[in-house]
């Protein structure tokens, strides 16, 4: 059960509102609802993440899906396989990158993806040793959208765990 209440969509603010129709029944916006302008365009830029970005679906679904296993946040990594699968993630990759990343069921861009989660994660400012690789293999743009979906990914697992947001 989550920590404070969840908005009711009839009595909120008409950008919770509009937040809310566009995701029906999903509590983390139900929970973000409570502060509505900032719920609102925090849901805006995973949207751009989502639909209006250059980075490969597939490359920003594993790294999405990699914070959610490194924070520990089922919700997270429940509410991302679906979303993985559907941008074309393999069940294997995605069963894959719960316990090695280095498996052979990746590409060696996939490793570099995962390997620069895991740093930024860990350390907040990647290392050379996963930068560079990255940067090689990836235009300068989708080096950027992943930073943001990376940093986006570790603060949703951090709301809803703190939240205890139920599924």
């Amino acid at each position: 059960m989550a920590r404070i209440p969840y908005v009711d969509a009839e009595k909120a603010h008409w950008l919770a509102k509009d937040m809310m129709l566009r995701r029906p029944g999903r509590n983390l916006h139900r929970m973000l609802a409570h502060a509505p302008r900032v719920g609102h365009a925090y849901t805006n830029l995973a949207d751009a993440l989502r639909w209006d970005g250059e980075l490969d679906p597939v490359l920003r679904e594993i790294a999405i899906l990699r914070v959610g296993v490194l924070l520990n946040s089922a919700y997270e990594v429940r509410a991302h396989t679906g979303i993985a699968l559907r941008a074309g993630v393999a069940e294997a990759k995605i069963e894959a990158l719960k316990v090695d990343i280095e498996a052979p069921v990746f590409t060696e861009t996939e490793r570099a993806v995962l390997r620069f989660t895991d740093d930024m994660v860990a350390n907040v400012r990647a290392s050379e040793e996963t930068f560079d690789p990255l940067a090689k293999a990836l235009p300068p743009g989708s080096v950027v959208e992943l930073v943001i979906a990376i940093g986006m990914y570790l603060s949703a697992c951090r709301i809803l765990e703190t939240f205890d947001i139920d599924m």
